[in-house]
């Protein structure tokens, strides 16, 4: 949190990987980073609310009527 908060534009704007046409700029991996933890966190909150429903079941036998 650190480094995002004292980001500045000029730091948003450095090339960061010139193997890409337009080169990619720290802004722009800055937002492609966020968007793969998002995905990431909604993967896990699924996968845990898919063992959240199998331990209901263990637990309750019409829990998976529901």
């Amino acid at each position: 949190m650190r480094y995002v908060d004292g980001i500045t534009s000029a730091e948003l704007d450095r090339i960061v990987d010139t193997r890409w046409d337009p080169p990619v700029t720290a802004a722009v991996r800055l937002v492609s980073v966020i968007g793969d933890t998002m995905q990431h966190l909604g993967q896990a909150a699924y996968v845990r609310g898919l063992a959240m429903r199998r331990d209901m079941a263990w637990h309750h036998a019409d829990a998976a009527d529901r």
